[in-house]
């Protein structure tokens, strides 16, 4: 079996937009891709179908920061290489750029957008349009 398919749809965001609007579009898809690859690592690892983390983090509710990151129960979102730890890699939301206002529900602070994560459905979806 194969990897799915994943990112094609985040390739094409057209660059006109406000650069708010990329962000959430940007991160909507990032945090998808990585639903569909935790979906199919739990397909190839156990057999099991549709399963999803149950939450995207374990942070605690209000802002993203680097004492309170969001989205770091998925492997890829916003990975980067650790500056204090050679080889070691940081995930998630750490700018003040987003709030987690729920333990499903998130909101970009500059543009307003409130995104929410159905643990059932493995959709992280955003109201921006």
């Amino acid at each position: 079996m194969g990897q799915p398919a994943m990112g094609s749809v985040c390739e094409v965001i057209p660059a006109t937009l406000p650069t708010d609007q990329r962000h959430v579009i940007t991160l909507e898809c990032e945090i998808n891709r990585e639903l569909l690859y935790y979906s199919y690592q739990m397909i190839t690892t156990t057999g099991i179908r549709g399963e999803y983390p149950v939450y995207l983090d374990a942070s605690m509710l209000g802002t993203c920061t680097a004492w309170n990151p969001c989205f770091t129960n998925l492997r890829g979102v916003l990975r980067r290489p650790d500056p204090s730890l050679p080889g070691a890699y940081l995930t998630g939301i750490t700018d003040g750029s987003w709030t987690k206002v729920d333990s499903v529900t998130y909101q970009h602070i500059s543009s307003n957008t409130t995104c929410a994560y159905d643990n059932t459905l493995g959709t992280f979806l955003c109201d921006m349009f």
